[in-house]
């Protein structure tokens, strides 16, 4: 089963899950952004691929935009737990092949883990070191968040009482410590109980348990969640009436006190069997559970919901729960729920209501308002309906109303692969490879978020530019994709990742493009966040002579782009004023040394001054994109022009050398590169490795050169000595504190 923990700090997800493209069991991941596109890799990074089978991963979030996943673990003589954190890169951070967690005889297997509150994790599993299966015993481990442990080796026992222990279920108490359920044997065929262990591994409830209930017929599946306090929901299946019902009890955190009904308060006791219990918060110190319900047989498993206050249990929506799908005569069946921050509740599961198209369970979802209501509709929102089976979804909230949604998929029929989705808040898949909107030349769009699509029509061959302009209060992004790739799946999926992003806070956002010859024309920008904004494309009015002022004259439109020629080895000097009340900044852009779609952030500007004269080195002959960003949509004007000195600033030494990066070579590259460059005059280097967004991923140190032809070595590493993975980068050489010269990378693994 595919396993999603919305935890990568930029409202997207990471999967987890087992795969046997090997020949054995391996555990991979994958992170996916807010739109559900990719980032590690085109099928995710391996977690741990040693010898033996790795199985039954289970993974939260680290609280720095990576994760802590952990797994049992066959590559010895028996099953131990093993476990390893991803940065936010998909680098692994800890021990190649994963932390043994432990390593006791026999098998160790079933972890469950949550977050220690501390950037660190515990974990829990059913363990076999001193009794012989089906029977276990039930042990558990705390690692911080540089990968060591914290308590005893081989872990602290949790309940050593002989039986059959099962459906492990924990969350953090939010102190550095867990709060754990299961179900036990050891009085009949099952109760549930549960157990505090506090930062230190120390019991702080009944030693071998607490029974949560204990009574007559069979308790079993517990799930628990923390109820934000210290303490824990729990919920459960029973059959103390003969079949099974949903029950729940809340605990407090001290001593395990039960503050709901003593024997627990039926979630729904309808007709039929009620099974699989799944809860979050409800936002407001409550509780939302939901289940796969039996109740009208004829119409098949459909999946329930019910909303609890936190005093005492009492049910917020219509007795015995409201459906989350209305109609139909097939199963639905595994709900999967999730918190929406911004109100109400996210649900999925697997749906059989077109089993005659050749397809055995699709995948739905559904959002619950916080008073019940069917927000996507009564037949709910259709996530994926490929052919054969799609099961096992998980889901996450997107931040901005709308979900991520992860499954197992088995088109292809003779195996299984991971996909996933976004559905926005307005229920729709993000609006498929066909009719988006077409932004006119310099004409600014006023729009909402939370995500609007648009696409452009360049008609002249010259430097171009998006951007969006956010007012206080707000946060819209930009994106920019290729139009080539379309055609592998649902939009935004289609798109592969953006050629380039931009990601400012405090700025407009932008992206620029070099549409010159030689240089094919991307499309379709896409602008997330939050808020209202404005957003433009402009295709570059024309050519600024050299010599030549030129002025724009009460101007409050957010992007402006000039194309101007430029000789190699010639300093210009730049004389830009601008006048009014508005932020008017100037910035300039090349492409040295490039061919192919040219796409890329602000942040990679040659330089940008907001009032300023500058001169400018050019390091290659040929087109340059002049951009002027009103960042604040005020009226204003300004007047720039530019002069060609001649040779470049500075007493040169004889050697008709100029300044500039040369060459990265190889490029592609599988790894290791050697950028190539001449410096006019003696002087500091630095060279930074940037990615497509504008983040710095490597950095080769400060040197001082003399002036002459020299190469340096780039070993395809990022800073912290892991792999940079598969993608398009720059390479900006900087001389004595100045950038100089820019190149683009290609990097295939």
């Amino acid at each position: 089963m595919p396993r999603a923990r919305g935890s990568d700090q930029r409202r997207g997800a990471i999967i987890v899950w087992q795969d046997p493209r090997a020949g054995q069991w391996d555990i991979y991941a994958q992170r996916v952004d807010a739109f559900g596109i990719p980032h590690w890799g085109l099928n995710g990074v391996p977690v741990c691929k040693e010898n033996g089978d790795q199985m039954n991963p289970r993974a939260v979030s680290d609280r720095s935009g990576g994760v802590i996943v952990v797994w049992d673990d066959g590559r010895g003589a028996d099953k131990d737990i093993y476990a390893q954190r991803l940065s936010q890169a998909g680098a692994p951070q800890w021990t190649p092949g994963g932390v043994l967690m432990c390593g006791a005889s026999q098998d160790q297997v079933e972890p469950e883990v949550t977050a220690d509150g501390l950037g660190g994790a515990v974990m829990t599993w059913q363990d076999r070191r001193a009794i012989a299966e089906p029977f276990s015993q039930i042990y558990c481990q705390r690692i911080n968040t540089r990968g060591a442990l914290q308590w005893a080796t081989d872990g602290v026992p949790v309940n050593l009482v002989t039986g059959v222990h099962g459906g492990l279920s924990m969350v953090s108490d939010g102190l550095g410590g867990m709060i754990m359920t299961w179900q036990d044997d050891r009085a009949d065929v099952g109760d549930i109980y549960a157990q505090r262990i506090d930062e230190f591994g120390v019991f702080k409830w009944q030693g071998d348990g607490l029974p949560v209930y204990v009574g007559s017929g069979t308790q079993e599946l517990p799930t628990a969640y923390s109820d934000g306090q210290g303490g824990v929901f729990v919920a459960w299946v029973d059959w103390r009436s003969g079949n099974r019902d949903i029950y729940a009890q809340r605990l407090e955190p001290l001593n395990g006190s039960r503050l709901w009904a003593f024997n627990g308060i039926p979630v729904c006791n309808a007709a039929g069997d009620q099974q699989l219990p799944t809860m979050t918060t409800d936002g407001a110190s409550g509780v939302v559970v939901a289940w796969q319900d039996g109740r009208t047989p004829a119409s098949g498993q459909k999946i329930y919901a019910q909303r609890l206050e936190p005093v005492n249990g009492a049910a917020q929506w219509a007795a015995n729960g409201v459906a989350a799908c209305t109609g139909g005569i097939k199963d639905q069946l595994a709900p999967a729920i999730a918190n929406d921050p911004l109100g109400g509740t996210l649900l999925a599961w697997n749906d059989g209501r077109d089993v005659n198209n050749g397809n055995i369970t699709d995948v739905y979802a559904q959002h619950l308002s916080a008073s019940g209501g069917l927000q996507w509709g009564a037949a709910a929102t259709q996530v994926c309906d490929a052919y054969f089976t799609q099961d096992q979804p998980q889901i996450v909230s997107d931040g901005s109303g709308g979900a991520l949604v992860a499954w197992r998929d088995f088109r292809a029929i003779s195996n299984s692969d991971v996909y996933d989705q976004k559905v926005t808040s307005g229920a729709t898949l993000p609006a498929g490879c066909t009719s988006q909107v077409i932004i006119p030349n310099a004409s600014p769009v006023a729009t909402s978020c939370t995500y609007s699509f648009f696409d452009w029509e360049m008609t002249d061959v010259n430097w171009g530019a998006v951007a969006v302009r956010s007012p206080a209060g707000t946060d819209l992004d930009l994106e920019v994709y290729d139009i080539g790739t379309f055609g592998q799946s649902l939009y935004p999926a289609c798109y592969a990742s953006p050629l380039a992003g931009s990601y400012t806070t405090d700025q407009v956002d932008l992206v620029v493009a070099n549409c010159n010859a030689g240089h094919p024309n991307p499309s379709a920008p896409l602008e997330p966040g939050s808020g209202n904004g404005t957003v433009e494309w402009e295709q570059g009015a024309e050519v600024i002579n050299p010599a030549t002022n030129t002025t724009h004259s009460n101007w409050n439109h957010i992007v402006e782009s000039w194309d101007i020629f430029l000789f190699a080895g010639h300093t210009y000097k730049f004389t830009y004023t601008h006048t009014g009340v508005a932020k008017i900044t100037m910035m300039l852009f090349g492409s040295e040394g490039t061919t192919g779609t040219y796409v890329v952030p602000r942040s990679q500007r040659l330089f940008e001054v907001s009032d300023n004269n500058v001169y400018f080195l050019a390091p290659a002959t040929e087109f340059y994109g002049l951009v002027f960003v009103n960042e604040d949509g005020q009226l204003g004007s300004y007047t720039v022009r530019f002069d060609d000195v001649g040779a470049p600033v500075g007493v040169g030494d004889g050697t008709g050398l100029r300044t500039a990066l040369q060459r990265v070579s190889p490029n592609p590259s599988a790894g290791q590169v050697e950028l190539v460059f001449s410096l006019q005059k003696p002087g500091s280097v630095v060279f930074d490795v940037v990615d497509m967004a504008g983040r710095q991923i490597a950095r080769i140190p400060e040197r001082h050169w003399g002036a002459g032809s020299w190469s340096v070595t780039w070993d395809g590493r990022k800073t912290q000595g892991t792999e940079a993975p598969p993608g398009v980068y720059f390479v900006q050489m900087h001389v004595d504190g100045r950038p100089v010269g820019i190149s683009r990378l290609a990097l295939l693994r």
